[in-house]
């Protein structure tokens, strides 16, 4: 399942609601990326594109177009990208002191590269599938 990134005027003192948005911002199925520039930005399966186009024309729904640029942007502010990071800095400190990992870092140490390689992927994995860049389609 492929996913889309759509974007839609930040809510207007509650005087219109979007229709087709999830109750609570982040589902398995749907992923609030963040606010930005008075817009909300949201991953999407493509499936589900019908239930939240068309709108109210007050809305200003629009499909994100994903190119290199526009995905390095998302990357940098988006909530969940952070959260990727955050985690994988977190797992990475878990098993690995600063002290550890300098020295990993210093002798080559081929487990310690292989173990951030991995976690690194799985990253990467995770951020394609936000947006729908993903060839596991799953």
């Amino acid at each position: 399942m492929a996913a889309i990134i759509i974007k839609y005027k930040a809510d207007n003192g509650g005087s219109y609601q979007v229709r087709g948005l999830p109750s609570t911002p982040t589902t398995d199925r749907v992923c609030t990326i963040g606010n930005r520039r008075g817009y909300t930005y949201l991953s999407i399966p493509s499936e589900h594109l019908d239930a939240y186009i068309p709108q109210p024309k007050e809305v200003d729904i629009d499909i994100v177009t994903v190119t290199p640029a526009v995905s390095a942007d998302l990357c940098k502010w988006g909530a969940p990208f952070r959260a990727i990071d955050k985690r994988t800095k977190r797992t990475i400190r878990e098993k690995y002191s600063i002290e550890d990992e300098f020295k990993s870092l210093r002798t080559n140490d081929t487990e310690y590269i292989e173990f951030v390689e991995n976690l690194v992927a799985e990253g990467k994995q995770k951020k394609l599938k936000i947006l729908g860049l993903s060839q596991d389609d799953s």
